[in-house]
């Protein structure tokens, strides 16, 4: 049996004789995991861990697969105009993925939601294969893009809701490692593969994603338990909670369900789905860290890699563009060990400065090139600059992402269950990603030709170093909480801090 945490607090969601408690708030009934436990949990979480496989080799076509197309490899030749958009329109389909899946997500589940992914990255195969002008691949990267917006909107609140604490950081991140792994084995594949050929890997992939979603995935307990299916809940519980005690696995139920039932009282209309106390900082942090990967320099990187090392001179360009990929890969294992071990904040604002200074090197680096001066000797700059900034990423930016998106949202927040509203907090992180990714990936290169690359760089450094400010700020301490402990840590904060304002108020007239 694993270990538990155990607390003094008598009742569910941190009240006590009416008044709320400091951290934790909860009762808590299952924070570790056994053997038992980690197996249940890692076998839900089985299909979701192929489809982000899938995703990533989706991600890595836009460069493999169009670079086939342009050497006549396959069934047409594309103009320029046509490859960008091949390539841009994977990035409207971000949105385009959420919103559709948003209705799925609230009415028929966070399983079915996920199912619907892996249909759209189905589709995506079958229209690339068949593909003979370039509508076909404009349909099918929009359809790819839909399917990893499912994945990024909806993939972490569904490990969120399954897994213990100790569990959900291990789940996410290893979510966060498939999909860079998934684009470096497309780029791996591509030089020994015809057109064809390379989408045979993600289609094998995807039959097993299919497989498993059929046989393992689950429905999670607080959607369950918010359409008032108890009883289901607890049978789900039971399952993932494999050798803790059968007690505490029914007190983590109650806990939910008490937690479930004071959110959605709060929320009597769409309007106040972000006024209860704690929830619209909740909501604000998961739209600033969730929206701002490409403000940050982390889609210019990744979509622009040996571009960067071409512009800056340096010798191995594509050996160099493989080694930072490799190196964002390493460093989320890294992410493995910390996030339990230091506090989200700390993490993620160490993470973000670091990202700063990086950015600040490379771009000072390109001014001095703008301006003529002799660069050469300091040719290993943009290289180190760029490794610092992947590990960094690797190591909080990305998984911390993640991990907060799956931690810090009520459940009116994530999608709430009236008819009025279309969007909500996870579709709107993922429609501002959606969209900056989009113009960056349209307008880097023409402003970096144009005006000097120490520009988009510059801006980078300035978003790092707001993200790391923002962090130590407004990120709460969730490590090692249940999600109903979370939701009474932002709560009890709210509280506090209106209660201190009208005390300032009082004590002022």
């Amino acid at each position: 049996m694993a270990a538990v945490e155990q607390t003094k607090s008598p009742t569910p969601g941190g009240l006590h004789d009416g008044h709320l408690e400091a951290a934790p708030p909860a009762p808590l009934a299952v924070p570790t995991a056994g053997w038992r436990s980690v197996l249940c949990q890692s076998r839900a979480a089985a299909a979701l861990m192929f489809q982000t496989l899938v995703q990533g080799m989706a991600q890595g076509w836009s460069s493999s697969g169009v670079d086939k197309l342009t050497h006549g490899e396959g069934p047409f030749a594309p103009t320029t105009p046509e490859m960008s958009l091949i390539v841009s329109l994977f990035e409207v389909g971000l949105f385009l993925g959420s919103v559709v899946a948003l209705p799925v997500f609230t009415r028929l589940g966070r399983r079915r939601t996920l199912h619907l992914g892996a249909l759209f990255f189905l589709a995506n195969l079958l229209l690339t294969y068949f593909a003979t002008s370039a509508g076909y691949l404009y349909a099918a990267r929009l359809l790819s893009g839909a399917g990893m917006g499912i994945n990024f909107t909806f993939s972490s609140i569904y490990l969120g809701e399954l897994t213990t604490p100790l569990m959900r950081g291990v789940l996410i991140l290893c979510m966060a490692i498939l999909a860079p792994v998934g684009q470096l084995l497309s780029f791996l594949l591509a030089p020994h593969l015809d057109y064809w050929q390379l989408l045979a890997t993600p289609a094998a992939l995807l039959a097993v994603c299919v497989l498993l979603h059929l046989l393992w995935t689950l429905e999670t307990p607080y959607f369950l338990t918010m359409h008032g299916r108890h009883q289901e809940a607890e049978e789900v519980l039971f399952r993932l909670r494999r050798g803790h005690d059968r007690d505490l696995v029914l007190r983590e139920a109650a806990s939910i369900r008490a937690s479930m039932e004071r959110q959605m009282s709060e929320v009597q209309s769409w309007r106040q789905t972000l006024s209860p106390p704690g929830v619209r900082r909740g909501a604000l942090i998961v739209i600033v860290l969730s929206g701002s990967p490409a403000l940050l320099g982390v889609t210019t990187v990744l979509s622009f890699t040996k571009n960067i090392f071409d512009v800056a001179k340096s010798p191995n360009a594509w050996l160099s563009s493989d080694l930072v990929i490799g190196v964002k890969i390493a460093m989320i294992f890294v992410a493995m060990f910390l996030v339990e071990r230091l506090s989200r904040r700390v993490q993620l604002s160490i993470a973000a400065f670091i990202n700063f200074a990086a950015m600040l090197a490379i771009s000072a680096y390109f001014l001095c090139a703008y301006l003529g001066m002799n660069v050469t000797p300091a040719d290993w700059v943009p290289l180190a600059a760029l490794i610092v900034f992947m590990s960094a990423t690797g190591a909080g930016v990305l998984p911390l992402q993640h991990i907060l998106l799956g931690e810090l949202l009520s459940q009116p927040a994530k999608a709430s269950t009236k008819r009025t509203v279309r969007m909500l907090v996870a579709p709107a992180a993922t429609l501002v990603l959606s969209v900056t990714s989009f113009l960056i990936q349209t307008f880097f290169k023409m402003v970096g030709d144009s005006a000097g690359y120490y520009i988009p760089f510059g801006v980078y450094a300035c978003t790092n170093l707001f993200i790391a400010l923002f962090a130590l700020l407004m990120v709460p301490d969730t490590r090692g909480r249940t999600l109903v402990q979370v939701q009474d840590l932002l709560r009890t904060g709210s509280l506090g801090l209106s209660a201190s304002r009208c005390k300032t108020g009082k004590t002022n007239v």
